[in-house]
């Protein structure tokens, strides 16, 4: 396949210079290692399998996206973690059909949705994943206690670079002011964040529902 540059835009991050192979193979290795964390007890090859028999009945991913992202959005259902796992494998499976029928421009075009859901699938596992955490370590010290001197600096810059007309909702640009002082402010204070990973984990405690930091941005 031929060398192509992509850009995700607002669906992701620059994948740079790769094949269309590459870039859906990756994003298969992104999911499998999510889906294999969130669900150990189940195959990632049989949740692959589940979308390749929607897509033979005639389902688009698009028609598939359009019938299943509103449950995500909504919590809805005792399976809807898996969702976002069933739509970046079907832009997947519709990006290499399409190349194989010679529409290299449409294939590349499923590639940022794929990306997009993958990094929900992603999110999701990582949010699980803190949620029974703070389960387990109910009543004792752990991470929230280690984290919260920089979960308090994080609050106290966003009261002072909020702009006059508050944050409208943007998390990307609410941790572009924050994110360089909040660095600097866990280097000095040595707290055990990984500062490298700062930015997805601003982007977590901000989606937090009801706590404190998510208060202090909807200000």
């Amino acid at each position: 396949m031929k060398e192509v540059e992509i850009l995700t835009g607002e669906f992701g991050e620059r994948i740079g210079q790769l094949s269309l192979a590459d870039a859906i193979s990756q994003n298969h290795t992104r999911l499998e290692n999510s889906f294999n964390r969130l669900y150990p007890d189940k195959s990632y090859d049989d949740c692959k399998q589940e979308v390749v028999d929607k897509i033979d009945e005639e389902q688009t991913a698009y028609e598939l996206d359009i019938k299943l992202r509103m449950n995500y959005l909504a919590r809805h259902g005792p399976n809807y973690r898996s969702i976002p796992f069933l739509l970046s494998i079907a832009y997947c499976i519709e990006s290499q059909r399409a190349f194989e029928k010679g529409n290299t421009e449409e294939a590349w075009a499923f590639i940022p949705y794929a990306e997009s859901f993958a990094e929900m699938a992603e999110e999701d596992f990582i949010l699980e994943a803190e949620r029974l955490d703070s389960v387990a370590r109910a009543g004792g010290q752990g991470r929230a206690a280690k984290f919260k001197p920089a979960k308090d600096e994080a609050i106290r810059l966003l009261k002072e670079n909020r702009p006059e007309d508050g944050w409208k909702n943007d998390i990307n640009y609410a941790i572009k002011l924050i994110e360089d002082d909040l660095c600097c402010f866990i280097e000095k204070e040595k707290i055990d964040l990984n500062w490298g990973e700062l930015n997805k984990t601003l982007k977590r405690w901000l989606k937090v529902k009801n706590s404190e930091i998510r208060t202090e941005f909807e200000r």
